[in-house]
């Protein structure tokens, strides 16, 4: 793939009213749904596998879901799902409901000889209509082959992650030996155990990777009790996991209520069955829909930034997209054609291949000219294609009068005001795609429009909320916390709200493992330092600064000095006395960081809730917080801790770049800060800041030697005096409120630390030649 020419391109700030305009989004999906069939790969520049996402053996992977999900998997009666909107078909037709009067034949072991007869007998439940359509398949190795191929994304190809035992999905009555099937490939993914919580944490696995492909906003699992002959089906959401109670394949009604339940999700429109369709997979592309005020243009994925592997909310990925130039740019909504019914429904499914994204081969790259930066909008709209007959049919046809008039149907609601398209045409976009609590999306917007222009931040230029129904499972009448977990009836609920939030920014960053010069990595931590100030100054707290929420610029920001320098001295001169950061007058002018993800951003003045929620990325936390969240003791999350995370951050980043040499100290770093043990981590960490003498790095770290040890002499100066701003509670008496913590020392502590971290890096950085800003 050609490397791009980036170009600077300016898009002014723009203001986020405070009433969102809401725009309906694409249908991609026409019924009955589909996936692309043969699907092979994901074509496109995945960035460097880093340790800190390399996934764990299959057991741990299992026990983080797991707790991930803890205290939100919750459990439903089949005859309360049934009465929902959430099971509720468009198709008016009757469908046969016959269930077979005998249950499936199941054996205790091996496990893999009842694949093919549990097959079989779920295909039974289908409706007849689309049993040459849609089936259950065991999936092993013959299916699918022994394909290798660097360019996989193997976080969505099944043949690289944890295989399902078997899976339902659009692709036929039959599957062809060796064909590759892909996450986004799978409509249901059903495991058999013969013990029910292993049968519960392998399920979950795939629930995490079928969301995790992008195009899904729930996804069913089907677990299979191969021991007691039972069934439970589970809808994976990013706000918990929802678990019917389990069915009895051995009597009738239950294997009813089981068919019932399969037959009515077969038949939801693609929307309702958890698909997003303003997302896509065209060819081995994939897209996303961006609105415009009167259409919509689908953007491409060119590179994954940054993904976080997730089941629950705290799933994150960072995509760079390119402005479409392979297909036609607008599709006008209310031009768009009209679609035929097609009552057939064989005829119906064979003409989705054109508006369902299909395996056919990528056009050729001078079959239609990229346009460059400087084409305004219009010269890229007419180097598209027109739309086409079978582009995706507008909400007012009648194939989709149901789908677009249900107050269900996904809304995109612009939160920014829209681009200047005509004026201000960028190159690209980085799209940050995530699913926020509710009250958390709120606050990120708050905070990002706060640091908007300072050292160390970009500017958020545009922003949409997908609206899916999610709140509709926590309306499952009876809904319980899962008795199998110890939950039940008078068990609390922790229900969350999540939205569905894209924010994009022009300005694009690379994580710091694959930025070459340790010279640089020390610059963009510096600047992540001045970021966390400023971010202080004006009253907030990042809480999560880690691996992938401190890039490196590719194209640094060059910026005015005199305002900023006065802005950090009159903010400490009044906290410390006698704090200068004068020295700073130079790297001012130029920013190589910039932090992003603000979605645990707290103000300052919210004392209970950063004492009550301690936040971050478990690698990159503060040793303090790690101790605190261990013993489970408040301590308030401040600024102090946030400075801590950027020193852990250089270490991590130096002990995992790519070198062929890495010292054994390189390497324990990582098996160290990549644990999952909260206690093994704050004890690792302690032992890092007290034996600096044990520091031994390869030859391309050498060089940042004293300033890690100079910084981790801070870093442990600021943790004692922190000790003392936060006691540890005495055996036996309760803690300290928060409103008691004295927040005049704190605030002088924390620019006493400022000062100290910045001095020593700024120090370093004057040592180097390239220090230089003519």
């Amino acid at each position: 793939m050609a490397t791009p020419i980036y170009q600077h391109v300016t898009v002014g700030p723009i203001p986020i009213p405070s009433e969102a305009r809401p725009i309906s989004a694409p249908a991609v999906y026409r019924y009955p749904r589909s996936t692309p069939p043969n699907q092979a790969a994901i074509n496109i520049d995945i960035t460097p596998e880093n340790p800190l996402l390399k996934p764990y053996d299959q057991e741990t992977v299992q026990k983080l879901i797991l707790q991930e999900c803890k205290g939100a998997i919750y459990e439903f009666s089949a005859t309360s799902l049934l009465k929902t909107s959430l099971i509720n078909p468009t198709s008016t037709s009757s469908a046969r409901r016959t269930t077979p009067a005998s249950p499936p034949m199941l054996g205790l072991s091996p496990e893999q000889e009842n694949y093919i007869p549990l097959a079989a007998w779920l295909n039974t439940l289908i409706d007849d209509r689309y049993k040459k359509l849609f089936a259950f398949h065991p999936y092993n190795r013959s299916v699918a082959g022994d394909h290798k191929h660097d360019d996989i994304d193997r976080t969505a190809h099944l043949k690289f992650a944890l295989n399902p035992d078997l899976i339902a999905a659009w692709l036929g009555g039959k599957l062809a030996r060796k064909r590759i099937i892909s996450w986004f490939d799978v409509d249901i993914a059903v495991e058999v155990k013969d013990v029910w919580m292993q049968c519960l944490r392998q399920a979950l696995t795939y629930g995490r990777l079928t969301l995790g492909s992008g195009l899904r906003w729930f996804c069913p699992v089907l677990m299979v009790d191969q021991k007691k002959s039972t069934a439970n089906i589970a809808f994976c959401t990013r706000m918990g996991v929802f678990i019917s109670e389990k069915l009895s394949l051995r009597h009738q009604r239950d294997r009813d209520h089981l068919a019932e339940i399969l037959c009515a999700y077969v038949e939801l429109q693609p929307d309702k069955a958890g698909y997003d369709v303003s997302a896509k997979y065209e060819g081995e592309v994939l897209s996303f829909a961006l609105p415009r005020a009167d259409a919509y243009e689908w953007w491409d994925v060119d590179k994954v930034l940054f993904k976080t592997p997730s089941l629950r909310g705290t799933a994150t990925s960072v995509y760079r997209l390119k402005p479409p130039a392979c297909q036609a740019a607008t599709h006008p909504r209310d031009n768009l054609p009209q679609s035929t019914d097609l009552e057939d429904v064989r005829q119906r499914f064979s003409d989705l291949q054109a508006s369902v994204p299909s395996s056919g081969s990528p056009k050729a790259a001078d079959d239609h000219p990229h346009p460059t930066a400087s084409d305004p909008l219009g010269a890229r709209l007419r180097s598209r294609d027109a739309p086409s007959r079978d582009s995706s049919p507008r909400p007012s046809s009648p194939e989709n009068k149901r789908f677009s008039s249900s107050p269900r149907n996904p809304i995109m609601c612009i939160k920014d005001q829209e681009l200047d398209w005509e004026n201000a045409t960028p190159e690209y976009l980085i799209m940050k795609d995530s699913y926020p609590l509710v009250a958390r999306a709120k606050t990120e917007m708050e905070f990002l429009r706060a640091v908007k222009d300072q050292h160390g931040f970009s500017s958020i230029i545009w922003g949409l909320t997908v609206d899916h129904p999610l709140k509709d499972f926590l309306e499952i009448p009876g809904l319980r916390s899962c008795a199998a977990l110890g939950g039940g009836s008078d068990a609390i609920l922790t229900q969350e709200e999540r939205c569905h939030r894209r924010l994009f920014s022009n300005v694009e960053g690379k994580p710091l493992t694959e930025v070459e010069d340790v010279f640089e990595i020390v610059y963009t931590c510096v600047d992540a330092f001045i970021g966390i100030l400023n971010a202080y100054r004006l009253g907030w707290i990042h809480r999560d600064i880690s691996i992938g929420n401190v890039l490196h610029r590719l194209n640094p920001e060059m910026r005015a000095v005199a305002e900023q320098v006065a802005e950090l001295n009159a903010a400490a001169s009044g906290r410390l006395p006698g704090c200068d950061f004068s020295f700073l007058q130079d790297h001012l002018r130029k920013c190589n960081c910039v932090i992003i993800d603000g979605d645990l951003a707290v103000k300052c003045t919210d004392r209970e809730e950063l004492m009550a929620y301690k936040s971050g990325t478990l690698s990159f936390m503060s040793e303090r917080l790690l101790r605190a969240w261990h013993h489970d003791w408040p301590s308030l999350h401040c600024a102090l801790d946030d400075m801590e995370s950027v020193v852990w951050l250089l270490l991590w980043t130096l002990a995992c770049r790519k070198q062929d040499n890495k010292t054994d100290f390189e390497k324990g770093v990582l098996e160290k800060l990549n644990s999952p043990n909260l206690e093994a981590l704050a004890s690792a960490k302690f032992g890092l800041m007290a034996r600096t003498d044990d520091y031994d790095f390869a030859a391309g770290n050498d060089e940042a030697h004293d300033l890690v040890i100079r910084w981790m002499a801070v870093a442990d100066s600021a943790r004692v005096e922190a000790d003392g701003v936060f006691p540890k509670p005495k055996k036996g008496a309760l803690p300290s409120p928060a409103h008691e913590v004295d927040t005049d020392l704190l605030d002088r502590l924390t620019y006493k630390y400022f000062n100290e971290y910045l001095l020593a890096g700024v120090g370093f950085l004057r040592k180097n030649e390239r220090y230089q800003f003519d």
